[in-house]
């Protein structure tokens, strides 16, 4: 270090710095890479878990987070994110992710500015210290705008008087000054002010159309004012340029459907496969939109006009059912989304896909208050038309009330031959609670 220049020795002395990893087996290379930089040991902390990490960054305050992108017990985000809060200027501050070169999630967030740089697994000392040399790089001279756009950031959500202030006199010294128009727009987003931010994020759009921020926070502001069409225009703005970011992965699917788009569902759950342990929260989101663009699909297919050889050679019915086994699977949390799916496939003469949705219902939420509802549904698959009849009706009097139910029961009693005045009664009964479902039960039978 003794013919290093004084101001990166400086750099690097003056460093704190946390590392959150979960095997430990790497904590050597760190220690020698830093002690070659000239980081103090008594500036540097490990984490081996999610929650050691949060607790650290309370105590310690590092302006250095290395971080993998799979933690124990969690993910990095919340780490990101609470580093971020507590250290809002990252010219003074840094955030390096380790994780695989081809991570969607390190890319956008490098594209949002949160994380400064990825270091590839695996990585020895030399990359280590190459990848510091280069956060020196970038941290060392920043410009005088650059400066003042990081005092800014640091006032979002505190001081935004002082943020517009701020902003004001960064204009002066760059001509493509889109950066501030966007900090505009984000204090008049958290402010609600929602007309205001878009009037801000057309002047940052001007400047850079392809600035992930703005692209990113028209998306939020228009799915905020229920505005799902330009919502969506602004997602494919950006993601005609970036890859899809797993923490929009929930709102993305929840706006093409909302929007109508549904086969841009397929795109997104193409996404999900990309992410490296999603949470449960992305899980249920993508579980549900699949659900959503696989009805859409069955509900295209007329069943009774169409032979089980028939099905058996239709790609879009077999791939609508192989992408609600696959959701089941997926499915983390929600019982409700795989009681979708069964009630779904009641609509359809398959069998197979319907019970490894059950298998997988009883696996994951053995406790589900609606079990015994979906074990109806099921049966009436397999079983004799007394017996799914009888199992319908004493699921509904035991107080579950379901429109697959009363179609159950009138559907079968029209199979067994019933008496018309039982039949009739069931009719009544159930187009007064559920009056859409009429021209359904017309096609078996005829009040």
């Amino acid at each position: 270090m003794s013919n290093e220049d004084p101001r990166k020795q400086t750099f690097f002395k003056d460093l704190e710095v946390l590392v959150v990893e979960s095997l430990g087996n790497a904590r050597v290379a760190y220690e020698n890479a830093f002690k070659s930089l000239g980081i103090e040991r008594k500036n540097v902390r490990f984490a081996k878990t999610f929650h050691d990490a949060l607790k650290e960054l309370d105590s310690f305050e590092p302006n250095l987070v290395f971080s993998y992108e799979v933690l124990d017990q969690g993910r990095y985000n919340d780490v990101l994110k609470k580093h971020l809060k507590l250290q809002p200027n990252r010219i003074n501050n840094s955030f390096i992710l380790l994780t695989q070169n081809d991570s969607i999630d390190a890319i956008s967030k490098i594209a949002q500015q949160q994380v400064d740089l990825v270091l590839p697994i695996p990585f020895t000392v030399d990359s280590i210290k190459a990848l510091m040399d280069k956060l020196y790089e970038m941290k060392s001279s920043p410009s005088d705008y650059r400066k003042l756009i990081n005092a800014a950031y640091e006032q979002v959500g505190k001081d935004h008087a002082k943020v517009f202030e701020i902003v004001e006199k960064a204009r002066e010294l760059s001509k493509e000054a889109y950066e501030t128009y966007y900090l505009e727009g984000l204090c008049h987003f958290k402010d609600k002010n929602f007309e205001e931010s878009l009037k801000a994020l057309e002047k940052s759009y001007t400047i850079n159309p392809k600035d992930f921020n703005t692209l990113k926070l028209f998306f939020k502001t228009y799915k905020h004012q229920k505005n799902y069409y330009m919502a969506l225009q602004y997602s494919l703005k950006l993601h005609a340029d970036y890859p899809i970011s797993p923490d929009m992965l929930k709102d993305l699917s929840m706006v093409a459907v909302a929007a109508g788009k549904h086969e841009l569902i397929l795109n997104y759950y193409d996404a999900y496969k990309k992410v490296n342990e999603p949470s449960d929260e992305i899980k249920d989101a993508i579980s549900a939109a699949i659900v959503i663009y696989a009805r859409c699909e069955l509900e295209k297919i007329e069943f009774d006009k169409s032979s089980i050889q028939d099905l058996q050679k239709n790609k879009k019915y077999l791939k609508a059912l192989k992408l609600i086994e696959e959701a089941s699977i997926i499915c983390a949390t929600k019982p409700a989304i795989l009681e979708k799916m069964i009630i779904i496939l009641t609509q359809t003469p398959d069998n197979k896909t319907t019970k490894f949705v059950q298998v997988k219902q009883k696996e994951k939420f053995p406790k589900y208050e609606n079990a015994p509802l979906m074990d109806a549904l099921v049966a009436d698959k397999d079983s004799t038309a007394s017996q799914s009849l009888k199992m319908a009706i004493d699921t509904l009097n035991s107080g579950f009330k379901s429109e697959e139910l009363f179609e159950i029961i009138i559907k079968r009693s029209v199979d067994m031959n019933r008496k018309e005045e039982s039949i009739q009664e069931w009719y009544e009964q159930a187009i007064k609670i559920y009056p859409h479902i009429k021209s359904r039960l017309n096609k078996f039978y005829n009040a």
